[in-house]
């Protein structure tokens, strides 16, 4: 019997992998009412082995990550978060709730047809900086359609302060992000089982200026940079 289920699911593994998956703006969660729910690792947890190769197929397996933390992704209306004065062209926000902690962040978006994700800030009042973070143009973080080869690249930034020093020191934080969809294949996840997917690499370059003098003269205090794996 184990035998036959283990050939079973090998049959299923082969049968999808022949093909990519498209994913759309009919996948994404972005309506009112909707959520989701995850487990999260520490930033000790080694993931490099979990990445895998560019290309397809490959499979995916995060089944044996720890799952002592959980996220709690829920879609509001903006009127329902009590933060959304500064971003009112947003139609839907999203709020992560950490709930080991209870911590909430909310990141302000509207669904454009044919377009995709359109993201107008975040509001994080557990952060050292002012909470507001209002992009200066908002961005497209995921398109309407992603296939596997596309890329797509996203720039804004937005001025912050250190909360104890709101009248000094006034900065920004100018954001550059390149998308690239390198690996498609199956995902299996805790609780969920197989499924079709796409892997996105997302680098991102932060460049933080600050005007020390107060006089509108921004200079480069530092330059970092970041990289991010989506499994969609």
């Amino acid at each position: 019997m184990k035998k036959l289920w283990a050939s079973a699911i090998m049959m299923a593994c082969a049968m999808s992998l022949s093909a990519q998956v498209i994913i759309t703006d009919r996948d994404m969660f972005n309506e009112p009412g909707l959520y989701w729910r995850g487990y999260a690792t520490g930033a000790d947890q080694p993931v490099s082995a979990l990445i895998g190769d560019i290309g397809g197929p490959q499979l995916w397996d995060f089944t044996n990550l720890p799952k002592n933390r959980v996220l709690r992704f829920d879609y509001l209306e903006p009127a329902e978060t009590g933060v959304a004065g500064a971003f009112p062209n947003a139609t839907v926000v999203e709020r992560k709730t950490d709930e080991s902690t209870s911590k909430e962040s909310f990141l302000f978006l509207e669904k454009v047809a044919a377009q995709g994700r359109r993201v107008y800030g975040v509001y994080d009042d557990g952060s050292i900086f002012t909470p507001e973070m209002v992009f200066s143009v908002p961005i497209i973080d995921f398109p309407a359609q992603i296939r596997f080869g596309d890329t797509w690249s996203t720039a804004t930034s937005y001025e912050f302060w250190l909360k104890e020093y709101e009248e000094v020191a006034p900065m920004i934080l100018s954001i550059v992000e390149r998308y690239e969809v390198d690996a498609w294949g199956i995902l299996d996840l805790p609780g969920v089982g197989f499924g079709d997917a796409l892997r996105v690499n997302c680098l991102v370059e932060w460049n933080t200026l600050v005007d020390l003098e107060g006089t509108g003269n921004y200079q480069t205090a530092s330059t970092d940079y970041s990289r991010s794996y989506f499994f969609l």
